[in-house]
C-alpha cells in the first residue's frame, strides 16, 4: 500500500467515524425523547401527583393506570381502590362512582377526601403524610386507628423512603 492509499483510507475512516457519531447522537436524542414522553405523570386540576399520592397509587394497585381489578372483596374500584362510601363523602353533582376507574379522577377524590378529613382542626395538629395515608386506608378516623392501619402505612412509608428521587413532591 502506498502513502496515497493510506491517506485516502484515513480520510474515509474519519468520514465514517463522523457519520457514526452523528447517527449515535441522533439515536441518543430520540431515545431520551422517547423516555421523557413515556413518563406520564398524571396532572389533576393543574397539579402533578404528590409523592404521597404516587406511593398510595403504588400500594393500592401497583400503579395500574386504569381498568384495574376491583379490590377489598369487590368493594373498591379504580387505581386508588375507592370504596363507594368514601366517594359519596366527596362526590359532586354530575359525577358517577364509575368515574373512580380513571386515575386523574381517583386522585381528585383522594385530594377531596383528605382535604375534608385530614385537617388540623380534626387531628389537633397539622396533618402529615402518615395521617393522610391512614385516613385514606382507615376512614375519617384512620389516623387514630394505628393497629388497623399500621401495615398499610408501613407499605406507603417504604415506598416514600425508597423512591424519594423518583417521586414528585
Amino acid at each position: 500500500m502506498n502513502e496515497k492509499d493510506n491517506c485516502c483510507r484515513l480520510i474515509v475512516d474519519k468520514k465514517k467515524e463522523k457519520r457514526e457519531n452523528i447517527i449515535m447522537g441522533v439515536l441518543g436524542t430520540i431515545l431520551i425523547i422517547a423516555i421523557l414522553a413515556s413518563i406520564n405523570i398524571p396532572v389533576v386540576n393543574g397539579n402533578e401527583m404528590s409523592k404521597l399520592e404516587s406511593a398510595i397509587w403504588a400500594v393500592e394497585t401497583s400503579c395500574c393506570p386504569g381498568d384495574c381489578p376491583s379490590g377489598d372483596g369487590g368493594n373498591a374500584i379504580g387505581p386508588l381502590q375507592i370504596w363507594e362510601v368514601a366517594w359519596l363523602d366527596v362526590a359532586k353533582e354530575g359525577e358517577s362512582y364509575s368515574d373512580c376507574e380513571n386515575l386523574e379522577y381517583s386522585i381528585e377524590v383522594f385530594r377531596r377526601y383528605t382535604k375534608r378529613y385530614a385537617t388540623e382542626k380534626r387531628i389537633g395538629r397539622p396533618p402529615t403524610a402518615e395521617d393522610k395515608a391512614r385516613i385514606w386506608n382507615g376512614g375519617p378516623n384512620g389516623f387514630k386507628k394505628k393497629k388497623k392501619t399500621d401495615k398499610y402505612w408501613n407499605k406507603v412509608k417504604e415506598i416514600l423512603n425508597n423512591n424519594k428521587e423518583k417521586l414528585n413532591d
